[in-house]
């Protein structure tokens, strides 16, 4: 098994058995130092070659194939990367122990060879030549050339020349040798850029096309007449590309030392400090000879040959000769224009005609079918440049049908390096319009069909978004998770905008663990991995904004940090935000959590933080943003938010009012009554804000900033009135307080303090609806009509003096709230019919006989004192008054049902003797947080 040899000029076991066979052969054969001309000794240098190739062949270094057109004839290659190394070591060899026009011992070998000298006699160069062309060295013999010391491969230019034509009889086979021992040249030049050896390279490159090329009808006719089209064509081609490589000072292929470089420089002694800095001049000559060999093979082209190039393929994919030659034909006209001297040679003209033709490689790509497409930038045509990569990417790109066909997905996925954030914005872009056309199709369908499509269609939307879940999979999701974090909000944002997120499966299976190991180890006190965040929020963006604002209601740190990142990412965030105001008023776990009310709360002015809503430094007063800033609003959506989030807290209360929640209940209502609070306070900070503008806007108030902060104030003027407005959560609470109405048998103090609550949100609301639509006040009666407890709702005034007054004082006072049950007692106090309902209600206590009856009726008892002390404030201390209002008091008291009559007389001397004009029973304590 071959190994790779990390250093070429170590001795190896190869080196010893080229000793010994050379040693052998001058033994039984010829001496080789007397092997002078290649005339006369073919048989020699043919069976040193074979032996050589022997040499090769049994240590794995090289291979042989058929001749492309001469089946008998073997030619060798190198066996691969591996391989490359050890025949770079032996072409070394060789070449040290090669003749060099001086004793060996006086030649300027460097230190790095000096083990390899004299383990031979020494070789004629044309032999070593011949042997590299013939052997499968023929890359290293290149490299040679190009990367060797000028003092030596200057020696080789004009040993190759002699040698070429020997080892390849055929002109076709030494075409390539001869025109790519020019480009060894060039890049010769630039790596040792010394004069004197510039100029000798320089003319060896002239007489080497004067011998070898066939530029003249003669020469040509050595060739059979398609062989002839088929020469000029690699002559043309390789010729216009090598004047291009001379020319183009920014080929990096040209003018990078290559990663072989070392292992011939280092062969002789260092004097890259005496180089000269600019090799153009001397490129410049070469071109210029370059240019008068190229005149005289373009002059020979006739139509006949040039159109025979349109069926003739290039080594490149795109491209036939004729394509080829016009395309090299442009550039090299581009470069020549830039130079004062070369772009006045004559061939500047000739090249015109090619150039007009000329289709460049964005073109060529377009005409590309499908399958062609693939087969290109899969490989399977030839080794392709990065450039030819970017232009064939971005037109399989360029073609929608390409995001739903698994082919090429896998060629998509196969060049992730040469992906970005365009090509996924082209991926998310074609998802939208799939997205588009598929609401188009349902619409279209649903209308004609009805209903039923929808159930029949839940197969066919499966198998479209199973069409493109490899895309989104295998190309997307690897662009997405290798962009920098700016990019990655960019594509989030994009998505959303498109309706792209929910239409199709961004995560994996995995990535639920990862998503919990995330929320698991999140600590508000470390630098926040937003990176990771952008990650989940790619996966499933509604999950991780819902956990984070899970978070958020646990502590104020999280709240805090939940905010921060919707204000980042607000264009992405906004999508999100009222997910969690949707599902937090249905979770009575998280409704329970410490900063679940704050929290909540914030959400309702998610628009204006969003906006720049903050807190002014070094107070506790916010500031609101009465303009377009980070995330400008209109009417239309600070409405729809609102909505949103009362629809949410109408649904939280209509899941609890049915399980009778009343721990939960308190919450949501309590943030409902807040709600009224941060608006009011939003219009004295709006007006303040509007007035400090004034003083430093002093322009007309119907243009510019001015104008733009008095429509932002006017809105959030709009929004009491809207939220008083909102039918859903008007009809809730009107159900919700219908559903906490009590009797004596279901009496029980939290759900009359939370029934407390909603009449106090509703006192608090209710005058602003009065003056509202007659149609709404109508859906408000009809509403009314269907609760159970409607006589709050449709009973007339009560009348004293009727004969039913006491039962119907009572049958609203026993599922009133605190505060409505004191306003009764205090018109029972004035109407003076007190003392007869208490009897009827204790009597209807007594027949109760029940903890709950009793419970009721302190419950009222206190509500009556507290109605009574009220009621009696302005009597002074007059004390024959006081003795009949306590005279009165204690007729109550006797008639209270015996098991609490102990208990309310405790209650009623403790409010009597208090002193009168203080609440003497202060109201039990709202829940709050």
């Amino acid at each position: 098994m071959l190994v790779e040899k990390v250093h070429p000029l170590d001795n190896c076991e190869v080196f010893i058995q080229l000793r010994q066979m050379l040693q052998s052969y001058e033994r039984k054969a010829k001496c080789l130092r007397n092997i002078i001309y290649w005339s006369g000794n073919e048989r020699h240098v043919m069976e040193l070659c074979a032996q050589v190739l022997v040499i090769m062949l049994e240590n794995d270094l090289i291979l042989q194939h058929t001749h492309y057109e001469r089946k008998d004839e073997l030619v060798a290659y190198p066996a691969g990367p591996l391989a490359l190394n050890h025949l770079r070591g032996i072409l070394a060899y060789m070449v040290v122990n090669t003749s060099v026009g001086c004793h060996i011992e006086q030649a300027n070998w460097g230190p790095a060879c000096a083990h390899l000298w004299n383990q031979v006699s020494v070789l004629p160069q044309f032999l070593t030549t011949a042997i590299a062309l013939r052997c499968g060295m023929e890359q290293p013999l290149m490299e040679f050339l190009a990367c060797g010391p000028r003092w030596v491969t200057t020696q080789y230019f004009e040993s190759l020349s002699e040698t070429v034509s020997s080892v390849h009889k055929h002109r076709m086979d030494a075409l390539p040798v001869v025109l790519g021992t020019i480009r060894c040249s060039i890049r010769a030049i630039i790596y040792h850029n010394i004069p004197t050896a510039n100029e000798m390279t320089v003319r060896q490159v002239g007489q080497l096309l004067q011998r070898h090329l066939l530029d003249s009808d003669e020469r040509l006719k050595e060739l059979r007449p398609d062989q002839r089209k088929i020469y000029q064509a690699h002559a043309m081609e390789q010729l216009l590309d090598i004047v291009i490589e001379t020319l183009d000072e920014g080929r990096e292929d040209v003018r990078q030392k290559p990663s072989y470089f070392q292992v011939y420089s280092q062969m002789s002694v260092d004097i890259s400090a005496s180089y000269h800095p600019d090799p153009q001049p001397h490129l410049r000559l070469l071109a210029k000879v370059l240019l008068d060999a190229l005149q005289r093979v373009l002059q020979l082209v006739t139509v006949d040959t040039y159109m025979y190039w349109v069926e003739l393929p290039s080594s490149r994919f795109l491209y036939n000769y004729q394509q080829l030659v016009c395309l090299q034909a442009s550039k090299l006209l581009k470069l020549l224009d830039k130079e004062p001297d070369l772009g006045q040679h004559s061939i500047c003209a000739q090249l015109k005609n090619f150039a007009q033709s000329a289709q460049n490689l964005e073109q060529r790509i377009a005409v590309l079918t499908l399958g062609h497409l693939l087969s290109f930038l899969d490989g399977e045509k030839g080794q392709i440049s990065e450039e030819e990569m970017h232009l064939g990417l971005k037109e399989l790109f360029n073609r929608p049908i390409g995001f739903g066909s698994d082919e090429c997905v896998v060629t998509m996925s196969q060049h992730l390096d040469l992906l970005h954030v365009e090509h996924a914005k082209i991926i998310l872009a074609h998802l939208g319009q799939v997205v588009e056309a598929r609401k188009i199709v349902r619409d279209v369908k649903e209308e004609m069909r009805g209903d039923r499509y929808m159930e029949e269609n839940e197969s066919v939307v499966t198998e479209e978004e199973d069409e493109y879940e490899t895309v989104v999979l295998l190309v997307l999701r690897p662009i997405y998770l290798k962009s920098s974090p700016k990019e990655k909000l960019e594509l989030l944002e994009m998505r959303d905008k498109l309706g792209v997120t929910n239409a199709f499966r961004f995560e994996r299976p995995a990535d639920q663990e990862m998503h919990i190991s995330f929320f698991n180890h999140l600590d508000y006190e470390r630098i926040f991995p937003m990176d990771d965040f952008l990650n989940l929020c790619f996966f499933k963006a509604e999950d991780t904004w819902v956990d984070l604002g899970r978070l958020a209601t646990t502590h104020t740190r999280f709240a805090a940090l939940f905010w921060r990142l919707v204000c980042l990412c607000s264009r992405h965030a906004v999508h999100y935000v009222s997910k969690c105001t949707e599902q937090f008023f249905q979770d009575e776990q998280l409704l329970l959590k410490p900063n679940a009310p704050r929290f909540l709360l914030s959400l309702y002015g998610q628009l204006l933080i969003l906006n720049g809503l903050c807190r002014s430094s070094g107070s506790r007063m916010y500031e609101v943003s009465l303009g377009d800033k980070s995330y400008p609003y209109n009417e239309e959506m600070l409405k729809g938010a609102q909505v949103q989030y009362l629809e949410a807290c109408a649904a939280g209360l209509s899941k609890f009012t049915e399980s009778h929640n009343y721990t939960v209940l308190l919450r949501i209502l309590n943030i409902l009554l807040e709600i009224a609070g941060s608006e009011a306070q939003l219009q004295i900070v709006s007006r303040q804000q509007m007035r400090k503008l004034k003083q430093v806007q002093p322009i007309d108030a119907e243009t510019g900033v001015l104008a733009e902060a008095t429509r932002y104030v006017a809105m959030h003027a709009l929004l009491p009135e809207w939220r008083q407005g909102n039918w859903m959560l008007i009809s809730q609470l009107m159900i919700t307080m219908d559903t906490l109405r009590w009797n004596l048998a279901t009496y029980n103090p939290i759900r009359v303090e939370v029934l407390g609550l909603v009449v106090r949100y509703w006192k608090q609301n209710m005058p602003h609806l009065l003056p509202l639509e007659d149609d709404f006040r109508q859906k408000m009666i009809e509403m009314a009509v269907t609760l159970n407890h409607s006589d709050f709702w449709m009973m007339d005034e009560l009348k004293p003096h009727s004969l039913n007054y006491p039962r119907e004082f009572i049958v609203l006072v026993t599922q009133a709230s605190a505060q409505e049950a004191t306003k009764l007692f205090r018109q029972s106090l004035e109407t003076r019919t007190d003392r007869a309902i208490w009897c009827e209600l204790s009597q209807l206590v007594y027949q109760a006989n029940c903890e709950a009856a009793f419970e009721a009726f302190s419950f009222l008892f206190k509500r009556y004192m507290l109605a009574f002390r009220r009621y009696h404030r302005r009597g002074g201390k007059q004390g024959k008054k006081r003795r009949r209002q306590f005279e009165r008091l204690m007729a109550i008291v006797n008639i209270s049902p015996q098991p609490i009559r102990d208990a309310t007389m405790l209650e009623a001397r403790k409010g009597y003797m208090s002193t009168l004009g203080k609440r003497a029973i202060k109201p039990r304590k709202l829940s709050r947080d």
